[in-house]
């Protein structure tokens, strides 16, 4: 049965698929298991000899070609190291392990049929868009590793897209509980006093949003004719004071042209003394339109001021009563 995507965003098998990683970790834990073994018998000659004739594992994953080096020794012959018990048991393990690598098909890893992909001389497997390993980018030789490649490519997308999935449930958890009766969505007895009391104040609570709601929608359009008439009275008085600004220039410019020929006139000896004309002034403008007031639901402001009046009751009858 698949999980529930609040609880999980992975899907769980009945039986966990073989991969290469799983095979080379069950041989590893047989291997250490029988050194193990080896390390717990007393110590005899021949478990001395043993121990020191063990195979050691190389770190690079045996080759599975037909070269020599790489074939193992005779069990039979009298030099070798796998005529003992324990390195035999050892040579099983690895051999088991290497026939089943050879046999594991990585279709299931990729979830579909793989068809050989044909690479150009320096083209690579195309990235995903949400892909952020740069070791990924490497050029597949062989068709194992082209399967290989596009097994990681696609989990390591598959993993972004439910990451992303559960950031979304988890955005999405806060919106929408004021619609929930009970809030966690569990079965519930509908005869039960708490249900019912749950069912009144459900209502009450419905009552009072689709309230505020209108109240809100109303506030909202009264809010907008006014400023719409605030902006009309804002650009007259604009227009008012342009106007003003524009006369006060023509005013000043004027008056310097009349000082400047008094000036000559006292240059040339006519007149004497100061310009008596002062300088214009620009004078008062008109005020500044202040901006409307967002309006106060008068019934949550009347009921918190009631709140407060009969807490401060409380309070002194509660002096009295003491006193």
């Amino acid at each position: 049965m698949a999980p529930a995507k609040v609880t999980s965003v992975e899907g769980v098998l009945p039986v966990v698929p073989a991969t290469p990683v799983r095979v080379m970790a069950k041989m590893i834990r047989n291997v250490l298991l029988v050194k193990d073994d080896l390390e717990s018998e007393p110590d005899s000659p021949s478990g001395i000899a043993q121990s020191h004739m063990l195979p050691t594992i190389a770190e690079d994953p045996p080759s599975v070609g037909p070269s020599k080096s790489n074939r193992p020794a005779d069990p039979s012959s009298s030099n070798s190291p796998m005529s003992f018990q324990k390195p035999n048991d050892i040579e099983d393990i690895i051999k088991k392990t290497v026939g089943q690598l050879k046999e594991l098909s990585l279709d299931s890893l990729v979830g579909r049929p793989v068809t050989p992909l044909t690479l150009k001389s320096n083209g690579l497997i195309p990235k995903t868009t949400m892909s952020r390993s740069n070791t990924l980018g490497i050029t597949p030789e062989t068709t194992t590793e082209i399967q290989l490649l596009a097994a990681l490519r696609e989990s390591e997308f598959e993993v972004e897209y439910y990451q992303q999935l559960a950031f979304r449930e988890q955005k999405k958890d806060g919106k929408g509980k004021g619609k929930r009766l009970m809030g966690d969505g569990l079965p519930v007895l509908l005869s039960s006093d708490e249900f019912y009391e749950k069912v009144i104040e459900f209502d009450k609570e419905m009552v009072e949003k689709e309230r505020k709601k209108e109240a809100e929608k109303t506030n909202k359009e009264g809010r907008k004719v006014e400023i719409e008439d605030w902006k009309k009275r804002v650009t007259e008085r604009q227009k008012a004071v342009d106007a003003r600004k524009a006369v006060w220039a023509q005013e000043k410019a004027d008056w310097l042209k009349e000082k400047q020929k008094w000036q000559s006139r006292k240059e040339k000896g006519l007149v004497s003394g100061r310009f008596g004309k002062p300088q214009p002034k620009l004078g008062p403008l008109p005020p500044a339109i202040p901006r409307p007031k967002v309006v106060v639901d008068v019934q949550e402001q009347s009921g918190s001021e009631l709140g407060s009046d009969s807490s401060e009751e409380n309070n002194n009858e509660q002096s009295e009563d003491e006193s």
